[in-house]
């Protein structure tokens, strides 16, 4: 099969196209087809070596985690996925490549009306906004901050949160705000005077704080919420 490969630590330029054994499931595991791979900031950090410390890559290696594609293979002990099925989630052996081997239990089926492309890319984001939105305990009626809300985190949160009942306000640039608005927040343009903007909107308060931005919004955050109490930030 062909897969990327980098041999050593670096930069873009250490990637390289290589042949390589297809890979077969251990127990547990199933082999995909890959039709499509998400591509994500940590891939790099991976692959320059300053995630060493945290993950410890042998060399050479396949660098990436999301995958979508086609069960062609089951390993032992594997009763929940058949060959054929249609899947998204991690990859345990790298992403980019024309096969990967995945735990079972860290795939999902794909729903028929999702193209591969857009699978690829929910894996990681689809999952973060899940877990923090169970971190923030968000529940039917209450009001949520979510910063960053058009990114692919923030886009993916907006629409679980909704889902939950939640009102959600959402801030992003000047350029995302009708995005924002057709995810279901109340869009609001971040920066200078945002917290006088969220009160303006949530006089009550906001119940909880979703950073997917990352930077620039946890000072604010903790002035809406009058403490560090139900603010998860990136």
């Amino acid at each position: 099969m062909k897969a990327i490969v980098f041999d050593t630590f670096g930069g873009t330029e250490v990637l390289h196209e290589t042949e390589a054994e297809i890979p077969q499931p251990g127990t547990g595991q199933v082999r995909v087809r890959v039709r499509a791979v998400g591509v994500n900031p940590v891939d790099g950090k991976i692959r320059s070596g300053a995630m060493e410390n945290i993950f410890p890559t042998t060399l050479p290696a396949v660098p990436g985690g999301e995958i979508a594609g086609i069960v062609d293979a089951v390993g032992e002990g594997v009763d929940r996925l058949k060959a054929g099925d249609e899947v998204l989630g991690w990859s345990d052996t790298g992403s980019y490549a024309e096969y990967a081997l995945a735990a079972a239990t860290v795939l999902a089926h794909k729903p028929a009306g999702l193209d591969w492309t857009h699978a690829a890319a929910l894996p990681v984001a689809g999952d973060g906004a899940d877990r923090a939105l169970d971190l923030l305990d968000v529940k039917d009626g209450e009001t949520l901050l979510i910063h960053g809300a058009s990114g692919a985190l923030g886009t993916v949160a907006v629409q679980l949160a909704v889902a939950r009942g939640a009102r959600v306000i959402g801030t992003a640039g000047p350029a995302n705000q009708e995005y924002v608005s057709s995810l279901g927040a109340t869009a609001l343009v971040y920066g200078e005077g945002l917290v006088e903007r969220v009160r303006a909107l949530a006089p009550n308060g906001v119940d909880a704080v979703l950073d997917a931005a990352g930077k620039g919004a946890l000072e604010d955050s903790i002035t809406l919420r009058g403490g560090t109490d139900r603010i998860v930030t990136t």
